[in-house]
């Protein structure tokens, strides 16, 4: 998810499976080969800048996981970007599944040319999801290939406005380059939050927003805590997922 590959055909098996998610509040067609994890479920009640009247872009859609939960949960409008053929039939059967057709619109494009689809500076908030590894992993959703971090920071700088909100969901092992990467597009970090499996692992996802063109001191958030020590979900955690399903 968030991934933006593919060319005209799909880079992903055809096969998908139901679920739901928040007490059945939301529901999907997933691709058999990618599972919504707890964390980028944790990694929605991070998003930094959006407001109910707040002009919202995923670049990098997948099938709309996000997007949907976003446009549920702050009532804005969302658009969302998304090239590979399967992904993109995905996300415009789950964006009508949730009823919210009004609400979001699915643009196909390459995240590569963003200028062909949408004004440049148009948007106050940008959400992605970037492929986190460089090399290959056992799982295409989640590796570079023609498409990279820098393109990705690089369509969201181009969709921001001054002052507006950026907000990624990646790995530490990357946060130096994504740093880097962020100075050379105008994005300032603002916020910080690791995100571990449980007391006893190193932090495995980051969240961080950022703002265009605003410098200002970075806020390290305290650690969140995915599992107790039982590997169940934490007090954290369970609170979490209330509080978002409430909202819904």
């Amino acid at each position: 998810m968030g991934e933006d590959k593919g060319k005209g055909t799909s880079t992903y098996d055809s096969g998908f499976k139901e679920v739901t998610f928040f007490d059945r509040k939301l529901i999907f067609r997933q691709p058999k080969f990618f599972r919504i994890s707890i964390d980028l479920v944790i990694f929605l009640s991070k998003i930094r800048g959006i407001k109910k009247r707040s002009r919202v872009i995923e670049i990098g859609g997948g099938f709309g996981f996000l997007s949907i939960a976003i446009a549920k949960l702050y009532r804005c409008k969302v658009v969302t970007i998304e090239r590979d053929d399967f992904m993109y039939e995905l996300l415009e059967y789950n964006i009508k599944a949730n009823g919210l057709s009004s609400s979001i619109i699915p643009v196909k494009g390459d995240i590569r040319y963003i200028e062909n689809y949408i004004s440049k500076g148009s948007y106050d908030v940008c959400v992605i999801n970037p492929p986190f590894y460089k090399n290959f992993s056992g799982n295409v959703a989640k590796e570079e290939t023609d498409t990279s971090l820098s393109h990705f920071l690089k369509a969201s700088s181009y969709s921001l406005r001054d002052g507006g909100y950026l907000n990624i969901f990646f790995i530490p092992q990357r946060l130096h380059e994504l740093f880097i990467e962020m100075e050379r597009y105008n994005f300032h970090p603002s916020y910080l939050c690791f995100l571990l499996p449980h007391h006893e692992k190193r932090p495995n996802r980051i969240t961080v927003s950022a703002r265009k063109n605003v410098k200002g001191l970075l806020e390290v958030d305290k650690a969140f805590f995915i599992n107790d020590k039982d590997k169940k979900y934490s007090n954290q955690t369970l609170a979490t997922l209330k509080a978002l399903s409430d909202r819904l």
